[in-house]
C-alpha cells in the first residue's frame, strides 16, 4: 500500500466539519410570518378566519415536501415554531384538510418535472464495517473492512436527487445507472459524470431512453 497523499494535521477544524455536515437549517420568510394571520374582513357570513390562504400554503407545502399526513404536518409545524421562538398558532389538522380543498392548491410532487433535465451522476464510497484509518496506518488492518457504494444523480438545474442507490462495492458505476430510464420519469437532455460512466453500456441505455422518450438526441459528457 502506497502512502497517503493528504494527512489529516489540524483536527480539531476536521472534526468541527465533520459535525457541520449533520447540521440542519430551517427558516420562514418573514413575508409569510407577517400574513400568517387573516387580517381581512369578509362579507361573508359565519365564524371569520384564523389564518391567510399564504398560511395554510406554506404548511401544505411543507407537509409535500416531507411527506407528512395532516397530524404528522401539525406536530412538525408546532416544534418548529418552538424551536425558531415564533409566537403564532398553528392550524390544526382538519383546518388544513377543510381549507386544502377551498383553495384548490395544485402542489407538485419533487422530482414529477416531465421536461427533459441535465443529469450529474456519481458514486461515493460508504464504510459499513471496520477499523479506524489512524489505526490501520499505525498498526495494519486486523480484519476485512465492508464498504457500500451510493450512487446518486442529480437535476443540475433544481438540485433534487432524482436518482439514488445504494450497492456493495463490487457493482460497477455503469452497472447502477443501467436501470435510471425506469427509476427517472422525465427524459434526460444530457448526462454528465466521471470517466467511470465512460462506458458502452451507458451509451446504449441513454440510446434506448432516447428512442422510448422520443426526444432529441442526448449529449454525454465525461469529466
Amino acid at each position: 500500500m502506497g502512502k497517503d497523499k493528504y494527512k489529516v494535521r489540524n483536527w480539531q477544524d476536521y472534526n468541527r466539519g465533520l459535525k457541520k455536515r449533520g447540521e440542519i437549517s430551517l427558516w420562514l420568510n418573514k413575508e409569510v410570518l407577517a400574513g400568517w394571520e387573516d387580517n381581512e374582513k369578509g362579507s361573508n357570513r359565519g365564524r371569520p378566519c384564523v389564518y391567510s390562504d399564504l398560511a395554510i400554503e406554506t404548511c401544505l407545502t411543507i407537509r409535500k415536501v416531507f411527506n407528512l399526513a395532516l397530524r404528522q404536518c401539525e406536530g412538525f409545524l408546532v416544534a418548529l415554531f418552538r424551536s425558531l421562538k415564533i409566537d403564532l398558532p398553528v392550524p390544526d389538522y382538519t383546518v388544513l384538510c377543510r381549507r386544502a380543498s377551498q383553495l384548490r392548491l395544485n402542489i407538485k410532487s419533487l422530482g414529477t418535472s416531465s421536461k427533459p433535465i441535465d443529469l450529474i451522476v456519481d458514486s461515493t464510497g460508504l464504510k459499513v464495517q471496520g477499523e479506524g484509518e489512524w489505526k490501520v496506518r499505525k498498526h495494519g488492518a486486523a480484519k476485512h473492512r465492508t464498504w457500500m457504494k451510493l450512487h446518486l444523480g442529480l437535476d443540475a438545474a433544481s438540485q433534487q436527487i432524482m436518482f439514488s442507490k445504494l450497492t456493495t462495492n463490487a457493482v460497477t458505476d455503469e452497472q447502477a445507472v443501467e436501470e435510471l430510464p425506469t427509476v427517472i420519469a422525465g427524459s434526460i437532455k444530457s448526462f454528465t459524470g466521471d470517466g467511470a460512466y465512460d462506458k458502452t453500456t451507458v451509451r446504449k441505455m441513454l440510446h434506448t431512453a432516447d428512442k422510448t422518450d422520443h426526444s432529441s438526441s442526448k449529449e454525454c459528457r465525461y469529466q
